[in-house]
């Protein structure tokens, strides 16, 4: 598909009847590659399809987890991209103040906004500093191999003893995890199957797309700055947003964390996008597991235990297999926890029967 894709970029300018056909082909291969279907639709767009290029861009806009696609699809619309409106912080009473920490994607955050306003019925706005992520603190990649992989390899073995020599070196801790690396292959080559082979390569392509990391508690420090001058800060939960891939001491991956009772937080989207769990793009689920995520962060920035309803949206996941299953709204013990704390009455829709109701 990609040499066909190739083929058809070539020849937008010489040829759109041929680069049409060429981008036919190659999306039925890969239709899912959203960049390749955008520029489908400005083909068709010259050659006067208006229609078919006009119902390519509105599902672009409606699945695109990029603001750049959906910058560009929406102007192919004629449609205004001003995803996050100008908003002031409210002067007194309970607020949310979301401070981005790096990119992120402000179409699906707009989005997840709204949704906080709704569901705890106090103003959400989004900081107009930013926070830099700055250099990332550790490799995925190299705490696999030398706290993981070496654990699993006999370094008894004669291959390996001699991978040790050739590297003048008497333990495997003071090995590269590039060399670990080659430690296993030739290991699995000498006595595993191709299957455990496969499986194995695919992992190390994993952390080789997904080597960077960064420390939670850095990250959240850096989110203060953004808000100094801010009127009623001290009023705010003050929780960062980010799309980098963060951990905290030494878990392989959070998906947010908070200072307990203090009203600071940060989340990371990281692993929500279709982009690291290798599924269609979809910006719906996108911004649901945002959503929940946000509000799971902001209840442990106040205080608010975790509850034991596993549908709850404040409901502790181990892996994103759990988060999806969980719904979108709280269980009671979550929302008196928050009139509580915040002093107020959450609205109807809070309450799950509220949202099946209405």
């Amino acid at each position: 598909a990609g040499k066909v894709f190739a083929a058809a970029h070539a020849l937008k300018t010489s040829s759109a009847h041929e680069a049409a056909s060429f981008f036919v082909a190659a999306l039925r291969l890969a239709p899912w590659r959203l960049e390749e279907q955008l520029a489908y639709a400005e083909v068709l767009l010259t050659l006067n399809q208006k229609e078919q290029a006009k119902e390519i861009a509105e599902m672009i806009v409606t699945r695109s987890e990029s603001d750049n696609l959906t910058r560009k699809a929406s102007k192919l619309l004629g449609n205004k991209f001003d995803p996050i409106p100008s908003k002031k912080p409210p002067l007194r009473g309970p607020w949310i103040c979301l401070v981005r920490v790096g990119e992120v994607n402000e179409v699906a955050l707009n989005a997840s906004l709204k949704k906080l306003e709704e569901v705890l019925g106090i103003p959400v706005v989004i900081c107009k500093r930013s926070a830099p992520v700055g250099k990332s603190h550790r490799s995925a990649l190299e705490r696999w191999a030398k706290e993981v992989l070496v654990k699993y390899l006999n370094w008894s073995a004669p291959e390996l003893k001699i991978l040790l020599q050739s590297k003048n070196v008497d333990t495997a801790s003071k090995l590269t995890s590039e060399d670990i690396i080659t430690a296993a292959r030739k290991a699995i080559l000498t006595s595993e199957t191709h299957e455990q082979l496969k499986l194995f390569e695919e992992t190390v392509v994993f952390f080789q797309n997904h080597d960077k990391q960064w420390d939670a508690e850095k990250l959240m420090e850096l989110t203060l700055p953004a808000t100094e001058g801010i009127e009623n800060i001290n009023g705010s939960v003050i929780l960062g947003i980010t799309e980098v891939d963060i951990y905290s001491n030494e878990s392989n991956f959070i998906f947010g964390t908070a200072i307990n009772g203090k009203a600071k937080g940060l989340v990371s989207f990281a692993r929500y996008r279709a982009d690291f769990t290798q599924e269609p793009p979809q910006l719906s689920r996108l911004t649901q597991r945002m959503h929940k995520q946000i509000l799971s962060t902001v209840g442990n920035a106040l205080g608010l235990p975790r509850p034991t309803d596993p549908t709850s949206a404040r409901a502790y996941p181990t892996n994103l297999a759990e988060h999806d299953a969980k719904s979108e709204y709280m269980s009671e013990m979550c929302i008196s926890g928050f009139e509580k704390v915040l002093n107020i009455e959450l609205p109807p829709i809070a309450h799950k029967t509220g949202h099946e109701t209405k």
